[in-house]
Order: structure tokens, then sequence, then C-alpha cells
């Protein structure tokens, strides 16, 4: 059975992380299996070169995959198992954008694609990534 939960549940969830608050993140969509959500390129986000660290887009890739698993099953929690991401391009403007979508949950893993754009809609990174969910 499936409990259902909003984007506002999850963006409130998101910002009461004490190492997520930071990125100020939004959730604009929270259906079965797919999440959209969004932070603001801060500066506090930024490296050397006025582009986004690696670093904070791999948080958000593994934010978005974990999100969009509880949007489709009912769990008690997920971890992150393994996340591979492909940086195509440097993240330059804002707001960053990361759509997740469950490709494939089992009993105990899940399968998540994940898509990073900048503010002006590039794509930017392009990640697989496996969770482990707990029941």
């Amino acid at each position: 059975m499936r409990v259902n939960i909003t984007a506002e549940e999850l963006t409130t969830a998101v910002r009461n992380d004490p190492f997520l608050k930071s990125f100020n993140l939004r959730v604009l969509k929270a259906e079965d299996g797919e999440v959209i959500i969004e932070c603001d390129l801060q500066e506090h986000l930024k490296r050397v070169g006025d582009i986004m660290n690696g670093g904070a887009v791999m948080s958000l890739v593994d934010t978005a995959g974990g999100l969009c698993i509880i949007t489709s099953e009912n769990l008690l929690n997920q971890v992150t198992s393994s996340l591979t991401v492909n940086f195509l391009r440097p993240i330059s403007k804002g707001p960053v954008t990361a759509k997740g979508k469950l490709v494939k949950a089992g009993k105990n893993l899940a399968y998540v694609e994940v898509e990073v754009t900048d503010g002006e809609g590039k794509l930017s990174a392009r990640a697989i990534g496996t969770w482990f969910v707990f029941r």
C-alpha cells in the first residue's frame, strides 16, 4: 500500500534536514516515482570559477533520487547504495533543477535516474543510482 506524500511535505522534510537545509530546496513535483526539486545557485554552493561545486551537484542528485523513491513506496527510509554522476557542463546560472525518476523498485533495492539542468534549462549532469530501501 502506497502512502501519498505531497511536495509540500517533502519540502518541509528537506528544509529540516541538518545537512540539506543550507540548500534551501523546493520540491516542485512529487508524484508516483517522480520528483522535481530546485535550489538557487547560492554563493556557498559555488567553487572557484563561479560554478556550482560538484559535491553540491551530487547532493542535489542524491536528494532527488531518494525522494522519488519515497513517493512511490511505503518505506521507513532509504539510503544510497551506489551513485554515478556524469557532469556534462558547468552550472553557472540558477535556479538548478534535479528531476528524479524511479526506474525499478525491488524488494530491497530501487534504481533511479536523475537529470540536472541549470537556470537556462541546459542539461548539466545525468546520474544513475541504486538505493537500499527499508520497509
